[in-house]
């Protein structure tokens, strides 16, 4: 029997200015999820959830991984009947990539047992169809982080292409990630909310926010990143929204505290720090006071920058 065993971190997507094309795989949060061929001549997929984080995630029909899985052996022509077996350890709901991961780690598992037939480009559009089951369209920031690791740009369009960016290994962040209810079908709510229309100026300074991040990032200076990790558009619509708690509290008090840069992770209402990794401590308790003075339980951890997907046996 055919047989994989494939391990994928969480990402945080935009990063402030970088709104659907830049995201980073950290390594707080991974998924695994095994494959294995139990039978040929039908293309059918079974799933089954566990880990710390299945109890909200569809065992069956709805799981996200059977979207790149499915994609995978009908692109290649091959007939095969897969049972899927998902450990969930990156927690949904939280802006940490949690679809994505599953949906990468699919793509990835299901690659490996056709022989590696596609490349990265490839791979990346087949686990945006994890996304798609997850939200509707998809959407290929998240994935392309969990699939290749470190910081990636993504080029969306009709032929999608991925780059990662060869910097920032030794940038450390923190994760403020509230233990709050968020709105079903949560990235489809934070995307409802996003203007339609932005004047030439916003457009100006969001361009020059991400070069300065996607510069830093390269150079592997954590300060200039920082220093562009700041978005007035999608950001400044979602925290106006209601959808990520106590943003600006935190984040003026991160940067008062030494923190190079703060922005939303992904949809939210998870919070990333970028900061020294010995202002981690003294950062983290401050936020803690900052959530606790809201009646608000957090989990706040410290994270670098992770490899992608990876088969592990």
């Amino acid at each position: 029997m055919k047989r994989v065993i494939v391990k994928a971190p969480m990402s945080s997507a935009n990063l402030g200015p970088g709104f659907d094309v830049l995201a980073v795989a950290l390594d707080a949060f991974y998924d695994a999820l095994e494959l294995r061929v139990v039978g040929e001549g039908v293309r059918r997929v079974s799933v089954r959830v566990s880990g710390a984080y299945s109890s909200s995630i569809p065992q069956g029909s709805g799981n996200v991984v059977l979207g790149p899985i499915l994609r995978a052996l009908e692109a290649s022509g091959e007939k095969l009947e897969v049972e899927a077996i998902l450990d969930k350890g990156v927690p949904p709901g939280r802006g940490l990539g949690s679809s994505g991961a599953s949906s990468a780690a699919a793509a990835f598992a299901i690659n490996e047992l056709l022989g590696g037939v596609f490349d990265d480009d490839e791979l990346v559009y087949i686990a945006g169809e994890g996304e798609r089951i997850a939200s509707g369209e998809p959407h290929y920031d998240n994935v392309s982080a969990s699939l290749l690791g470190g910081f990636v740009i993504v080029s969306p369009g009709d032929r999608v292409r991925v780059h990662r960016i060869l910097g920032g290994d030794g940038f450390r962040f923190l994760l403020a990630i509230p233990e709050i209810e968020t709105p079903e079908k949560k990235t489809g709510v934070a995307r409802s909310v996003i203007p339609r229309q932005i004047s030439l100026r916003d457009h100006v300074i969001s361009s020059s926010n991400l070069a300065k991040l996607v510069y830093g990032i390269a150079t592997n200076n954590p300060a200039v990143a920082g220093e562009g990790m700041v978005d007035h558009i999608v950001e400044n619509a979602r925290v106006s929204a209601g959808l990520i708690p106590l943003y600006r509290e935190i984040g003026k008090k991160a940067l008062e505290l030494g923190a190079y840069g703060v922005c939303v992770s992904g949809a939210g209402p998870s919070i990333l720090i970028l900061a020294n990794e010995d202002l981690h401590d003294k950062i983290g308790k401050e936020i803690q006071v900052i959530y606790s003075s809201r009646g608000i339980k957090a989990k706040i951890i410290s994270t670098r920058p992770a490899e992608g997907a990876k088969n592990i046996a």
